[in-house]
């Protein structure tokens, strides 16, 4: 009996298998891939969300409870901030709010901080209140930083991240 030799080779309907199961295999790698690169986004945002709050209270801090009872009283007239500084005397209450985060303004020359483009999309807002306990000359400031941001790649309307900071001292 003579046997004809089969050609080598793949016939048609395994090629189109090994294609379609590859396919299969690659679509949940690209899938993870691109939420991976979603998810560094977001994380870089939050990273910078929360140096610019910190770099808020930072400047409390520098100004100190003493510096800040003096604006209380005169209004911030003589404080270089990002954003005018609303003073409520009665309420014992300061704050300043920057629609768009682009530079951070000191009063020291030379240590003016302007930020890249990836800062645009934030708002920042810092709201300083005086709170005395009762029958004491003791007083703190409590001031919270608030940084919001809405251009995130995971749709969220607004992300946000808000730090506190109490300074102690005496006001006259």
């Amino acid at each position: 009996m003579l046997r004809t030799a089969r050609p080598a080779g793949f016939s048609l309907v395994e090629v189109v298998l090994a294609v379609f199961l590859v396919g299969l295999a690659v679509i949940p790698i690209f899938t993870t891939l691109g939420q991976a690169s979603r998810g560094t986004v977001d994380l870089e945002n939050e990273a910078l969300a929360v140096g610019l709050a910190t770099e808020a209270l930072e400047w409390v801090k520098g100004v100190g409870f003493a510096g800040w009872s003096q604006a209380l009283e005169d209004g911030g007239r003589a404080m270089k901030l990002p954003a005018a500084l609303q003073a409520d005397r009665s309420g014992g209450r300061l704050s300043w709010s920057e629609p768009r985060v682009v530079a951070f303004k000191s009063d020291e020359p030379g240590t003016d901080v302007d930020y890249p483009e990836s800062s645009i999309p934030f708002a920042r807002e810092v709201v300083m209140t005086f709170v005395r306990a009762p029958g004491s000359e003791v007083q703190a400031l409590h001031a919270v930083a608030t940084v919001r941001w809405k251009l995130n790649v995971r749709g969220n309307p607004e992300r946000r991240v808000a730090m506190e900071l109490m300074l102690h001292g005496v006001r006259p």
